[in-house]
């Protein structure tokens, strides 16, 4: 089954449930699930509902829907932080792990200002500090990131 987290985007139903260990991180502590053919491992599994829309295309047009509007309402700002504080953008964020493969390739074809999303979702940086500023020089480092985890080709 696909590791994956909850989402105002999708229905969940939690498969057998097993009370968290002491010690355990947060996320383990708040859901800690079974996966039975790994043994005693434990992941945090969802097992989405029938009958729901496709979830990849729905994460998509969102993210579609969210970059359109993000770029048409804040291109001609010079402020960065204003930019990154729209609402748009902000729900991009919102729409976690799912949308990082959608970033990255948005950012390969059509290069914007996406290290902030990229590092709030990813909650990694793997832009060296010498390049901070550079922007081909972090474009380059976040599209290797990606390829080296298989989101982007």
């Amino acid at each position: 089954m696909p590791i994956s987290y909850g989402s105002e985007h999708c229905d969940h139903r939690l498969v057998e449930w097993v009370p968290p260990a002491e010690g355990a991180s947060n996320l383990a502590r708040n859901y800690r699930m079974r996966e039975h053919t790994i043994g005693s491992a434990y992941f945090l599994y969802s097992d989405r509902l029938p009958g729901r829309t496709d979830y990849a295309a729905e994460t998509r047009r969102r993210f579609d829907t969210y970059a359109e509007e993000w770029t048409a309402q804040t291109s001609h700002l010079s402020v960065l932080g204003r930019r990154l504080m729209h609402p748009s953008y902000q729900k991009i964020i919102g729409l976690g792990r799912d949308a990082l493969p959608l970033i990255l390739s948005r950012l390969l074809s059509r290069p914007d200002h996406w290290f902030w999303a990229l590092r709030s979702i990813s909650g990694e940086d793997p832009v060296r500090p010498e390049d901070v500023g550079t922007f081909d020089a972090m474009r380059d480092a976040w599209i290797r990131w990606g390829r080296k985890r298989g989101l982007v080709r």
